[in-house]
């Protein structure tokens, strides 16, 4: 499996626990009579503005989220430039010889 299909596989697996998310918090919410084998206008309105919300608010995280990510990716950038741009230390040299000392 390559990269573009493991992707694909992950986005599907996503939705569908947000589309599972969704539908079950939405139902709890709205639906409750069940002596009925149709929903009525006021459950399927509720379930209308549940899942507008839940969308909405989906949204809004992933934005937010996205604009941090940017955010974080930027000032990495950054402290990578920043290091770049400093001067390194100089190295000592370890191969000169040092003045020995004859026994006297």
């Amino acid at each position: 499996m390559n990269l573009a299909d493991e992707t694909n596989a992950r986005n599907l697996r996503d939705f569908l626990l947000l589309y599972n998310q969704l539908t079950e918090q939405c139902f709890d919410r709205c639906v409750y009579n069940f002596n009925r084998k149709d929903v009525s206008n006021r459950e399927n309105d509720c379930v209308y503005m549940c899942a507008d919300r839940y969308v909405a608010f989906n949204q809004k995280t992933m934005h937010i989220f996205m604009e941090q990510q940017n955010l974080k990716q930027q000032a990495a950038i950054q402290a990578a430039t920043n290091l770049a741009n400093t001067p390194s230390l100089p190295v000592p040299n370890l191969s000169t010889t040092t003045p020995s000392v004859s026994p006297s």
